[in-house]
């Protein structure tokens, strides 16, 4: 992940992010007002992005909430930070229909990070204290590489699952559970 500042040396407001032109090569985030690249993910990653959103998806329409992919949520306002969680999902009545034209302002109650070459470790524990900080309930970090689920109820607590094991939504998404495996179906 490349970070910058603005062109001026200072850091970008939210104001200033909603303008950026969208990018062909990057993926664009604002992490305390200083703006983060990261490189288009490869297949391995939007693969298991798919397969966990669809059965999420799923879940979403018999309990309702909205499910999003990729979609920016400001976090924090001042200095400005606007995630972008591969999926996310949000409970019912929590985000106003006419605040899905833009971004989503607040934390999702739970935030999916797949992870790719490019993640370095540092840059994702920052990335998931933000979620928290914001009011986000879980956070699920997904390795394809290793074929692996991190479950955070924290920060600082988590528990990893493998192939093996079954990824259930707890008190976030009660009543989801999927086989880990199914995730990897690739």
């Amino acid at each position: 992940m490349a970070t910058s500042r603005s062109e001026a040396g200072r850091l970008t407001t939210l104001e200033e992010f909603e303008r950026l032109p969208e990018e062909d090569e990057h993926l664009l985030e604002l992490s305390r007002g200083i703006l983060v690249r990261e490189p288009r993910p490869r297949a391995s990653h939007g693969t298991a992005v798919m397969l966990l959103g669809r059965h999420i998806a799923t879940w979403a329409l018999e309990h309702g909430g909205i499910v999003t992919a990729g979609t920016g949520f400001v976090l924090e306002a001042d200095p400005a930070t606007v995630r972008g969680p591969d999926i996310a999902w949000v409970r019912p009545g929590q985000t106003p229909l006419r605040a899905l034209e833009g971004f989503i302002h607040g934390a999702p109650d739970l935030a999916v990070e797949v992870l790719s070459p490019s993640n370095r470790a540092g840059e994702v524990r920052e990335k998931i204290a933000q979620y928290f900080e914001a009011g986000t309930a879980a956070v699920w970090l997904v390795d394809p590489k290793t074929r692996t689920v991190e479950v955070f109820r924290s920060p600082r607590e988590s528990r990893v699952l493998h192939a093996s094991d079954t990824l259930d939504g707890g008190s976030v998404l009660p009543g989801f559970a999927i086989a880990v495996l199914e995730i990897f179906r690739f």
